[in-house]
């Protein structure tokens, strides 16, 4: 195989650029156009030519290669289709560019416009200089050499290709290897160790138990001072090489091990406080001034003894003094490295300077409780916050011999500790009045042993019995849904945890999803998380080796899930490595992901535990919702935990809810005891944690492991967790700043959001603390989102912010970046343009999947983001638009936020014609959104809307949006033959555009709607033979498409078609398919449409036992969509017909005619005046009921209706002899 191409061209004379290390890409001028590449092997022809750069193909070897089962016609008709594909993108219009072709061969010839990554390493070899002058241009630096050639392409039936495509990834991988191996020595030789370390990172990915390459890592990191980042090198080759077999380290490692570890000791002597810059920090602090009224002439003011005694004092009870200036002393508590209980130690402070060094003083006093910024300071504290001043002002305020204290202080102060209220005070410089206490009394705590017990479920065991009959029921077959709801700390996610572990003693099937905070802009994050979990996919897999994985795990555990389903969620998992750029839909992503959890279920009695569902993202909320649809009598308990706002929507009589109380004294008495069980603790102090935790198990747990661990104080709930981070010491500053990246967190991420920090080092404190579990090599979470909320919350805003913007960029250096999380980073720090920027990429690649929940979350949090910065109005018009379009897939054609966004943009632009640009092209979209939901908003301005539209369009893609609407409100307004030809306007038009450019301007394919549009009215225009093979292209289409809406839209109407028609068996077949989908996506137009269609049908087989169902589709349907309540009313009118039900189809007639016209809905008009002249005959009026048949002819004529008058035909045909 030769693998010499022309050399590559500098970067600064490209235009274009493909990328075939990582996910293919192509772009022009900067722009990713690899989405115009129509076809998958498309990608695959241009990477063989890529790799052959300059060297003739003949076509029959390709259309072999790529369609090695076609006849060598049919391949070479597809080469063919293909390379005009790839033409149009990388050639001129008059053919000129690299790529060269003529009848019998093509190649790919690199020049001054084309660079392509892959020939930097084709040229790879000992004598060129390794550092390449585009080297540094690469998209993602040197990381990106490491990707896989061609990562995620996979060609079914084309073993040759699969063949080539292993042998040039193997050799890709070892050029990669080899130019990194020359960088790093160059880099060295020339004395650039930071630079030196990029190539030994990743040569160390590459071949991660290789031990000679970790040596040389480690090695430059210990040159350079990093010796916890050499160790934890280490660390990762030992884990990485008991995986592999079990074999440890070598010598050579262990020997360098040995002496960084002896280093570390030397110069650290474990974790120093010199290791971190003390960052500062929002905390919970009390003030204490003591008032001795002492004057420059007091001999007492000058007493050293006294003073010294005071600062001793305080000093012994955990307390700074902060000042001594005025009349008194001012000191702080809760300061380290005295840090628990700061309320009571200053009271206590307060009581015993009375009682002792001012014995013979009558000092006034005042304590404070409340939060401050502190900076650590060698000298002394630094401290912002009102609190010093209003403990100063409680004093000056007390009486003679009095202590002042603030609500929080008395709220927090506990039992030991006596009040009285003192009245609201208007203090010197405040606000708001202040609710003030007096001290009245203090009764010492007693003392109590040391000891250590663990900490056992307790505390929630008549929830827990519940939920077990629960599981009874399912394992009989009775399907059952818990929900769990409770705010942080109230042992949610504990008592779910017991529930799993006693299921799966008996013998169940557990299988658990955690969301999280950080996960929840990422649609299906938590789910794809399980999965990864179930496949043994790790960190650092790539697209192909998590395909692998995925295939290989469910082949063998889940042998009776479809190969369609195994396909999907092979290429799901594949997806996901690639940030938000997968392109799979929603549907198939669903279908796969329903089609796995039914397999699951068969096997045996399953629990399937969802925790923390109120941070879970939409689009697992849509999943999670059509799995409950799904249940019915299926041996399955699903457990949802959650805090009060979560969001779940469960069918009431499979459903019981359990929303946790705080302990009552009792279960809270029993979680101590459980947690004592040696009994250690004595009765008075286990009544006392018990009642001074408000039931929380999560305190009562914390308070108790305190006492047991022979801790001499006692610590109020605020403290409690803050208390547990400062034990940590200089570590945790570690912590506070990876609470920035959220409850869990990569320890690699975190390492370069603190390079200069002893980031594993503080981490194994923080596990040895029980605050932080490891997950895996890379992945750490706080053992509780308390944890994680305190830590962050002690951040100052400045700090939250300059840490969260230097988060964002870390996210923006991976190859393919998380947008939801880049755009949630960025938001945090503030970066307002940057963070509208990354929410309207993270909302373009859902709306691109159909997750059109989350995507409208992603677009309001743009819009946000745009009106802080003051953005200019034609950006935030932009993002409305995009709002508007993701509310239209998620709430329907009649959401009134999409209308509202629409209107107020096009009124906006409206204001300043004419209009050139960008702004006209604004203008357009806004237009094109207020066209599809204005009706529904009671406007019946479509038509006028639909010719300003044509008038407006410029483009191809304009103009096809214009014949849409035009066919569409022609066909409503009854113009039939007009609609006729704008609609085989729009289906030629949209045949020209790429399936991208077709949905600019509309929630659904042009391609699908027209012809939907087209099929039924050629029906009407008595072309019946044409309209159903055009319908029946219409649904093709959208079963091409994958797109949900689309294919409920295209059967809806092939249906209408054919409801026309009377073709019960063809109305039955599809309106069932269009319901079914429409259910399970939570599309209630298409649910209501279909679902009368159905009743339809069913009152024509005479099996309609009940006309109000009837009604109620009926209001469904205007509920959805205001517009189509015309065409309801004639459906369920034919229906009532049908059943011979009379009188209530002529009211229902009467009111349809009396509001055709105000509806725009006159399509349908001469039927349902000829079903009056029916029901007028019922009733025996011969007369009056020809009178209207003979309307409803002239109608049908008028319209050139002549599919109705054909059946009007037919009709009195069947009526003749009747009297009259």
């Amino acid at each position: 195989m030769s693998l010499a191409p022309s050399a590559s061209p500098p970067a600064a004379a490209c235009k274009l650029q493909l990328d075939l290390l990582g996910p293919p890409r192509l772009c022009r001028d900067g722009v990713d156009i690899s989405g115009r590449i129509k076809y998958r092997k498309g990608l695959a022809l241009l990477a063989y030519l890529a790799v052959h750069s300059g060297l003739w193909q003949p076509r029959e070897k390709l259309a072999a290669l790529l369609w090695p089962d076609l006849p060598l016609a049919a391949a070479r008709t597809n080469l063919r289709q293909v390379l005009n594909n790839l033409a149009a993108l990388l050639n001129t219009p008059t053919g000129a560019g690299p790529l060269e072709k003529d009848d019998q061969a093509i190649r790919l010839q690199p020049g001054p416009g084309l660079r392509v990554d892959v020939h930097l390493l084709l040229e790879e070899s000992a004598e060129r200089p390794p550092e390449a002058p585009w080297l540094h241009d690469l998209p993602n630096g040197l990381a990106h050499l490491t990707g896989e050639f061609m990562a995620g392409l996979q060609l079914n039936n084309a073993g040759e290709f699969e063949d080539w495509l292993l042998a040039v990834r193997r050799d890709m991988a070892g050029r990669a290897a080899s130019l990194l191996e020359r960088l790093l020595q160059a880099r060295r030789e020339a004395g650039h160790l930071a630079e030196a370390l990029a190539p030994a990172r990743l040569l160390v990915q590459l071949a991660p138990c290789d031990e000679a390459r970790h040596l040389t890592l480690m090695t430059l990191l210990a040159e350079q001072g990093d010796l916890d980042g050499a160790l934890a090198t280490f660390a990762q080759l030992e884990r990485a090489l008991k995986q592999e077999g079990g074999s440890a380290p070598g010598n050579a490692l262990l020997r360098l091990r040995e002496e960084l570890q002896r280093q570390l000791a030397d110069r650290t002597d474990g974790l120093p406080s010199a290791a971190l810059p003390q960052l500062p920090e929002l905390r919970g602090l009390t003030a204490l001034y003591c008032d001795f009224c002492l004057a420059p002439d007091s001999g007492m003011a000058a007493d050293g003894e006294f003073m010294a005694a005071l600062q001793e004092l305080i000093h012994r009870r955990g307390g700074r003094v902060a000042s001594t200036i005025g009349r008194g002393i001012l000191a702080v508590f809760g300061l380290p490295p005295a840090l628990e209980r700061s309320v009571e130690r200053a009271l206590i402070a307060a009581e015993e300077i009375r009682s002792g060094p001012a014995r013979a003083m009558t000092p006034r006093m005042g304590v404070c409780h409340g939060r401050m910024l502190y900076q650590g300071n060698a000298t002394a504290p630094h401290l912002l916050g009102e609190i010093p001043d209003l403990a100063m002002l409680l004093g000056w305020s007390a009486a003679p011999g009095e202590t002042l204290v603030n609500g929080a202080v008395a709220d927090q102060a506990g039992p030991d500790f006596a009040f009285r209220p003192a009245g609201s005070r208007t203090l010197p410089g405040t606000a708001a009045p202040l609710e003030t206490f007096n001290l009245t009394g203090h009764r010492p705590p007693r003392a109590r042993q040391s000891a250590r017990s663990g900490l056992p479920f307790a505390g929630r065991e008549g929830e827990l019995g519940q939920l077990l009959a629960l599981w009874d029921d399912a394992r009989a077959g009775k399907s059952r849904i818990a929900l769990i709801r409770a705010p942080a700390g109230m042992g949610k996610t504990r008592l779910a945890a017991e529930l799993s572990r006693q299921v799966d003693m008996l013998g169940g099937q557990v299988r658990h999803i955690a969301c999280r905070l950080e996960l929840q802009h990422h649609p299906l994050a938590a789910v794809l998380a399980s999965l990864e979990a179930l496949a043994g996919i790790e960190r650092h897999d790539g697209p192909s080796r998590r395909r692998e994985k995925t295939e290989q795990v469910l082949a063998q555990a889940y042998p009776r899930l479809t190969p369609e389903h195994r396909e999907a969620l092979a290429v799901l998992m594949a997806e996901s490595a690639m940030g938000s750029s997968g392109i799979q839909a929603k549907s198939t992503a669903f279908s796969a992901l329903l089609g796995l959890v039914d397999c699951l279920i068969e096997r045996r009695p399953t629990l399937l535990v969802m925790d923390d569902l109120h941070w879970c993202d939409l689009t697992t909320l849509e999943l999670l919702g059509q799995f409950v649809k799904s249940l019915g009598d299926r041996p399955v308990l699903l457990v949802l935990t959650g805090r009060a706002e979560m969001l779940a929507d469960s069918p009431p009589a499979l459903t019981r809810h359990f929303d946790l109380p705080p302990l009552n004294p009792g279960e809270a008495l029993a979680l101590v005891a459980a947690a004592d069980r040696a009994a250690h603790i004595p009765p008075e102090e286990r009544q006392r944690i018990a009642g001074s935790c408000g039931g929380i198990p999560l305190f009562i747990e914390r308070l108790a492991k305190d006492w047991l661990e022979g801790i001499d104080h006692r610590q109020p709930v605020e403290e409690l967790l803050q208390s547990e981070l400062d034990r940590l010491g200089p570590a945790k500053d570690v912590l506070r700043s990876a609470a920035v990246l959220g409850v869990s967190f990569s320890l690699e991420l975190l390492r370069a959001l603190l390079p200069d920090a002893p980031v594993q080092a503080a981490l194994e404190a923080a596990i040895g603390q029980r605050l932080v579990v490891a997950l895996d090599d890379d992945l750490y979470e706080f053992s509780h989102a308390l944890i994680r909320d305190t830590a962050y919350q002690s951040l100052p805003p400045g700090q939250q912010q300059a840490l969260h913007r230097h988060a964002a960029y870390l996210f923006l250096e991976a190859e393919a970046p998380q947008a939801e999380a880049v755009a949630r980073h960025f938001s945090a720090g503030r970066c307002w343009k940057e963070a509208a920027l990354w929410w309207n990429h993270a909302g373009s690649a859902a709306m691109a999947r159909e997750f059109a929940a989350d995507a409208l979350r992603c677009f309001e949090e743009a819009d946000k983001m745009l009106e802080a910065w003051d953005a200019p109005l034609a950006e935030r018009q932009a993002v409305q638009i995009r709002r508007g379009y993701a509310a239209q897939l998620a709430q329907g054609f009649g959401s009134p936020l999409a209308h509202r966004l629409f209107s107020q943009v096009a009124d906006e632009l409206g204001r300043h014609m004419p209009l050139e640009g960008s702004r006209r092209q604004t203008y357009f979209a806004a237009l094109s959104g207020r066209y599809m939901g204005g009706s529904s908003q009671g406007e019946v301005e479509g038509l006028n809307i639909a010719r300003q539209l044509a008038s407006l369009a410029q483009t191809d893609i304009e103009r096809l949006m214009a014949s849409f609407a035009l066919g569409n409100s022609l066909f409503w307004r009854g113009q039939l033959a007009e609609a006729r030809s704008w609609q085989e306007k729009g289906a030629d038009l949209a045949s020209r555009l790429l399936p991208r450019d077709r949905i600019r301007y509309c929630v659904d394919d042009p391609a699908v709607t027209c012809r939907a549009f087209l099929g039924w009215n050629l029906w009407f225009m008595g072309e019946e033979a044409e309209g159903c093979a055009v319908a029946a292209q219409s649904v093709a289409l959208a079963r091409e498409g994958g797109r949900t809406h689309a294919l409920c839209f295209a059967l809806t109407f092939s249906v209408a078609m054919h409801w026309c028609r009377e073709d019960v068996e063809t109305v039955l077949a599809q309106a069932s398919e269009g319901l079914s989908l429409a259910r399970q996506y939570g599309l209630p137009l298409w649910e209501s449409v279909n679902s009368l269609f159905l009743l339809w049908a069913q009152a024509r087989l005479g099996v309609l036992e009940d006309n109000r169902p009837l009604f109620g589709a009926a209001a469904q349907m205007q509920l959805a969509y205001q517009a189509g309540i015309t065409t309801s009313r004639w459906i369920a009118a034919r229906a009532l017909v049908a059943q011979s039900a009379w009188s209530e189809a002529e009211a229902l007639i009467d009111v349809t005619i009396q509001e055709a016209v105000v509806n725009e809905d006159e399509y349908c008009i001469a039927d349902v005046v000829w079903l009056k002249g029916e029901c007028l005959l019922q009733r025996e009026k011969a007369r009056e009921a020809r009178r209207h048949f003979a309307r409803a002819e002239a109608m049908a004529e008028q319209q050139q209706a002549l599919g109705l008058l054909q059946r009007f035909h037919r009709r009195k045909v069947q009526l003749q002899g009747r009297p009259g």
